[in-house]
């Protein structure tokens, strides 16, 4: 009779703690989003032999072999699977492009690449953040200040050749401008001289016609009247 009423209190006991461990198990199972730390992204390592082309790219980019990196960076982007390394060698390529861009409309296409590169640009906010150098690259280089369509034929190996090209053509402009307007003013410096000696011609001939009419003038006034 002692035993069974010891056993009693346990068996209450174990079946409590049995109700609340199944109790948790349900609110574990069934709502585990209310609870549970949401696992952090973290980006995709680059594997060793992609980071090993992206470093022989930059090395390129760096002996200012630029066509050259542009080539790899590319091959990087097209054939790499990881995210950061295609951003990353989208970057190289864009940087590259700029580099290389000998015409108006090649430094456009690398314009286009930084572009696509700004929208999936990294946000990290504990470093230099390079979107920065966005409008220096679109407002403040040489390139951007070219028109895309000049017109021009110009081969822009030195891009203050199409400067001085412009400066030249503009300075022929005004030459022709002032020559033109030298011209206008002379003539309308012969065509004032002209009507000048018009005017001094058909005085004179005024001052002749009055010192005839004078002299007529007088002989009438000389004849005696007949009455």
């Amino acid at each position: 009779m002692i035993a069974y009423r010891i056993q009693k209190p346990l068996t209450l006991v174990r079946l409590a703690i049995a109700l609340l461990c199944f109790g948790a198990s349900i609110v574990v199972v069934g709502c585990p989003a209310t609870w549970q730390p949401q696992p952090k992204v973290v980006e995709s390592e680059i594997s060793p032999s992609e980071m090993k082309q992206y470093l022989e790219a930059v090395k390129s980019y760096q002996n200012a072999q630029y066509e050259g990196a542009a080539k790899q960076f590319a091959a990087i982007r097209e054939q790499s699977g990881n995210p950061v390394a295609t951003r990353m060698a989208l970057y190289g390529l864009a940087c590259s492009r700029l580099m290389a861009a000998k015409t108006p409309d090649e430094y456009r296409q690398a314009l286009a690449l930084w572009e696509t590169w700004v929208q999936c640009a990294p946000t990290k906010t504990d470093a230099e953040n390079p979107t920065l150098f966005k409008p220096i690259i679109e407002q403040k280089m040489v390139f951007s200040l070219i028109p895309l369509k000049s017109g021009e034929a110009v081969d822009l190996e030195d891009p203050t050749r199409w400067f001085m090209l412009r400066a030249n053509n503009e300075l022929q402009k005004l030459k022709y401008q002032l020559v033109s307007a030298q011209q206008d003013s002379d003539e309308k410096e012969k065509r004032i001289r002209s009507l000048e000696k018009e005017i001094d011609r058909l005085n004179d001939q005024i001052k002749a016609l009055e010192t005839i009419d004078q002299k007529i003038q007088k002989k009438k006034n000389s004849i005696p009247s007949a009455n």
